[in-house]
């Protein structure tokens, strides 16, 4: 049998968002720990094929286009839950990635859209609370689901029981770890409040819109009294963060670019961003699990990070229309784990109040959510693709 460092691993994805990579990419940091070493492919940025390019670029406009929270939402739903599996399209534009995929012993895809059918083992990473008809695939050998409702959606949409694995929700060590998280709510004890206002890659206009007409000015007429400081992360949109780096100084706040040297503690306005997805989810989770100060409280959609309410008090961007709420979003409110919707809008009021009420308020649902959510999704996963080596 091979050693785990001569076995060839390909972890695939679409380059829509962020959030799938992150699921490759914490399944990827639990492979190196067991000694193997796989390779990426992002279908949107590696690609050499330019039907390949035009129909995954054409993916990610769609993704945003539907991010909006208002009637593009339900629409773009709609899309997702038609099954792909005969698509002549995608078919096409996956002729690159058919190829690769036969160089190697086993496919980790992190999205639907590079599931592909080969004689390589192929492992589907699903990471919703619900799994949408376009992840019941049949050519994978295993779906990897956090819940046994996505488990209950595949089967009714016709996918063997034997196929589906429930594997627990995706959670990067650097958010769940133990110390990290009782060093967050030490900073909360001690009245300092370090918020991560977090975009994925989606910018719906209306989240920008609050951020920079109403949670930075509130949250800068705060910053006297109570030691608050905040990172805004704009994931791969440069020209955004020079707009909030330009806000921040407008504002009297001393601002930062992430890679700046930040030891001394004394800014309250830090911008991250990252060149691609990987590339800004790894900023992103570094700030997030910083040891000495972590992001405290943070600020989202929470889509799939939906878990990271495990590790740290979860805020939900606002307004947003509550029956156009993705499945993690509706599911986390349904299981009272986040705020009221409208809380996002009164932050500033909150941290400008009795810090003793914040902390307990938000502590209380992180231990809930550490009973609800089990988070060790990519252990698991890792597991599975092992025994599909094996085989």
């Amino acid at each position: 049998m091979k050693g785990p460092e001569s076995q060839r691993i390909l972890i695939t994805n679409a380059g829509t968002g962020g959030g799938h990579a992150y699921y490759g990419q914490t399944a990827e940091k639990q492979l190196h720990k067991k000694g193997y070493i796989p390779s990426w492919y992002e279908a949107r940025q590696d690609t050499h094929d330019p039907r390949t390019r035009a129909f995954f670029e054409g993916a990610n406009a769609l993704y945003l286009w539907g991010s909006h929270g208002d009637w593009r939402t339900p629409v773009y739903e709609w899309i997702r839950s038609r099954q792909n599996t005969n698509n002549p399209v995608l078919k096409r534009a996956q002729d690159e990635l058919r190829h690769i995929s036969q160089h190697h012993d086993l496919i980790i895809s992190a999205h639907a859209y590079t599931a592909v059918q080969t004689d390589t083992p192929l492992l589907l990473i699903q990471g919703d609370v619900h799994a949408p008809k376009d992840y019941a695939l049949p050519q994978a050998n295993i779906i990897a689901v956090p819940t046994d409702i996505a488990r209950s959606d595949l089967l009714g949409y016709g996918i063997p029981e034997e196929k589906i694995a429930t594997v627990d929700y995706f959670v990067d060590e650097r958010v769940k770890k133990r110390e990290v998280v009782h060093q967050r709510f030490d900073q909360l004890d001690e009245g300092h409040v370090h918020l991560g206002i977090l975009f994925t890659g989606a910018l719906p206009n209306s989240h920008v819109r609050l951020v920079r007409e109403t949670l930075l000015p509130s949250l800068a007429s705060v910053r006297p009294e109570k030691k608050v400081q905040i990172s805004v992360y704009t994931f791969t949109d440069r020209n955004l963060a020079e707009k909030f780096m330009k806000q921040g100084k407008n504002l009297g706040l001393s601002t930062v670019a992430y890679g700046d040297d930040i030891s001394n503690g004394n800014w309250d306005l830090q911008v991250i961003s990252g060149k691609d997805a990987r590339d800004a989810n790894e900023q992103l989770l570094t700030a997030l699990g910083d040891p000495v100060n972590p992001m405290n409280v943070i600020v989202t959609m929470a889509g799939e990070r939906f878990a990271w309410i495990t590790g740290v008090p979860m805020y939900l961007f606002s307004p947003i229309n509550k029956d156009n709420a993705g499945a993690n979003t509706q599911y986390g409110i349904e299981q009272d784990l986040f705020p009221p919707l409208s809380a996002t809008t009164y932050l500033s009021e909150e941290l400008s109040g009795d810090i003793v009420s914040f902390k307990k308020d938000n502590k209380k649902r992180v231990l809930m959510a550490q009973e609800l959510l089990p988070t060790d999704g990519a252990e698991n996963t890792v597991t599975i693709a092992e025994k599909l080596l094996a085989a």
